[in-house]
């Protein structure tokens, strides 16, 4: 092939001298300016000091792309032995939940806040594990008896010894919370039956030990009766609650199918966080909504088999497509038909000022 002039638009044209054949090629903006942005977003470099090949005003404006386009969540319908889940919030205004197999990600959804309908939007489209490991918070384990009623629950053994501290202190002055601690500290180190059996006993003989101590009243100056020691009371009453629920050792007893052992804390999706998080901190000063879309890149791109630029620029939804899927479910509730096309609220759906001041026989 060679060159043979130009194109309209000004591409370069190719010809073959054997068989006369002409050929020009395409350049793919939106694949290479997705490119750079995703390369500049998991790099730690600033976008004045990204490249010199371009000014920061130039990569701002390849980077449209990067923050309208919004990545598939993948369905994943393999069975895994365990799976790990955790969210990352971003303040008081956002979470996103993600699950993760111990090697890459196997999903992830925003919300809010965490509870049990965002845990299941995200649960909905993974086949259930054997084995899930989670700290227990924001409604995980209500979405797995909905969603994954057959997967068994292990909660992370360092965020008990975690919640233990929260309540003892660090440095507790009294013996009784001493010896707590103590049991806190080891209780991650647990990897034998004989190691679970050992810290139960252990903190049965601190009940005990100190039944009467935990037992003790102080009347305040309001007049009120409360625990004297109502951080330890809490502490034992949690501890309590942990060893009813049957969630604190799954992992020496795991399903018979299980082929792989199941970890007893949640360090490995932690430490996945953990990388999230210092992408955040190399890019100090996005928005909120454009720190929902870093995560969620970052989690397409760690997936098992993340698709090339060129099928994502095609195939991801972008902000205006999302924006009128909500518009059209909107409009199609009572409130929306309501306000957009004037139609009433049917029968059923509201509440009438009558039913509740009306007198007749049958509001006796």
């Amino acid at each position: 092939m060679s060159k043979n002039g130009h194109t309209n638009p000004g591409t370069t044209r190719y010809r073959c001298p054997n068989c006369g054949a002409s050929k020009s090629r395409s350049y793919d903006k939106q694949s290479n300016d997705l490119t750079v942005g995703l390369n500049w977003l998991l790099s730690n470099k600033t976008q004045d000091k990204y490249s010199y090949d371009f000014s920061a005003r130039t990569l701002r404006s390849k980077n449209k792309l990067l923050w309208d386009l919004w990545p598939q969540v993948p369905f994943v319908d393999k069975v895994y032995d365990y799976i790990h889940v955790d969210g990352i919030h971003l303040g008081r205004k956002s979470v996103v939940l993600i699950a993760y197999s111990g090697k890459h990600v196997l999903g992830w959804y925003v919300a809010r806040s965490e509870n049990s309908r965002a845990w299941g939007y995200l649960m909905q489209r993974i086949a259930e594990p054997l084995v899930v490991v989670c700290d227990g918070s924001g409604g995980i384990r209500k979405a797995v008896k909905t969603y994954w009623p057959n997967t068994k629950i292990q909660r992370c053994l360092f965020h008990i010894g975690l919640n233990i501290k929260a309540l003892t202190g660090v440095n507790p002055r009294l013996t009784p919370g001493k010896q707590l601690l103590s049991l806190a500290n080891i209780v991650s180190d647990i990897k034998t039956e004989d190691q679970a059996r050992h810290w139960l006993i252990s903190y049965n003989n601190w009940v005990n030990a100190w039944s009467d101590f935990l037992k003790e009243k102080s009347k305040y100056c309001d007049g009120s009766i409360a625990d004297t020691h109502q951080r330890l009371v809490r502490a034992k009453s949690m501890i309590d609650r942990r060893i009813r629920e049957g969630y604190m050792f799954t992992f020496l007893n795991p399903p018979e199918d299980c082929n792989h052992p199941i970890p007893p804390t949640n360090n490995a999706i932690e430490s996945m966080n953990s990388r999230i998080r210092a992408m955040l901190r190399n890019h100090r000063g996005l928005s909120l909504l454009k720190r929902i879309h870093a995560i969620c890149w970052w989690c397409y791109l760690n997936t098992s088999k993340p698709r090339d630029k060129f099928w994502i620029v095609i195939h991801s939804f972008t902000s205006k497509r999302i924006e009128q899927l909500y518009r059209q479910a909107w409009e199609r509730s009572n409130q929306g038909l309501y306000e957009v096309f004037g139609i009433p609220a049917r029968y059923g759906t509201g509440v009438d000022w009558n039913e509740f001041h009306k007198s007749s026989e049958y509001y006796q």
